[in-house]
């Protein structure tokens, strides 16, 4: 899939042509791709890799020319678990629910965020290849633990060499903010990842990742 998106990136930006991004918000239920999926539709209607199987791409087509034509992004969500839904004219084989956004990527906005997510993936599978541990990072894990510390300590002094705050002036400065967004001390510690001396706090599961975004959208 990587490799697709790569030469049809490289394509768009030789012929200067804008194409568009389609990408998996949310799925529920019994869905072809899950979250993070990609597929391009060029300008041409063309269609590279798939989000439904073959299902959606035909109706995704007509939304993806209008969003190359407003140069507007797009989300949609399709629920075929409905029967109600006008998704379920469309025929799909699959009965759960998908969102998708849908993005122009052109010469003027240097073809977005695909352009970094191919570079971080490439990097990241660079990095993975060099690693010869579990983990990606070893120098920052502490046996099965992140090392905060010295993560947070690379991080400042990367951050100093650009003239930027030091990870510790943001993570005091979150701290605030979310103290000042009522949101309780235990959710504070988990979302910025301080270690708790307390057994209890190792019981049980980690908070639902869309309850701690919802914890982190009261500071804004």
């Amino acid at each position: 899939m990587l490799d697709q998106l790569s030469k049809q990136l490289k394509l768009a930006q030789e012929k200067q042509q804008a194409i568009v991004l389609v990408r998996v918000l949310a799925t529920e239920g019994s869905t072809y791709r899950k979250i993070g999926a990609r597929m391009l539709i060029d300008e041409q209607g063309q269609q590279f890799d798939l989000i439904s199987g073959g299902c959606l791409e035909t109706h995704l087509g007509h939304h993806a020319i209008q969003v190359i034509q407003q140069g507007l992004p797009k989300v949609i969500e399709y629920d075929f678990g409905d029967p109600d839904s006008p998704a379920w004219l469309l025929g799909v084989g699959c009965r759960g629910r998908i969102k998708l956004l849908l993005e122009k990527l052109c010469l003027e906005n240097n073809y977005g965020s695909l352009t970094y997510y191919i570079k971080a993936m490439l990097a990241a599978k660079q990095a993975l290849v060099a690693s010869d541990g579990v983990y990606l990072f070893p120098r920052y894990m502490q046996k099965d633990k992140v090392a905060n510390g010295s993560a947070s300590s690379t991080l400042s002094k990367s951050l100093k060499s650009i003239g930027c705050p030091t990870a510790q002036s943001l993570r005091h400065t979150m701290r605030t903010r979310l103290r000042n967004a009522n949101v309780p001390v235990p959710s504070v510690e988990e979302i910025q990842g301080w270690n708790d001396s307390s057994m209890a706090a190792y019981y049980g599961e980690q908070t639902a990742l869309e309850n701690m975004a919802a914890e982190l959208k009261k500071t804004l």
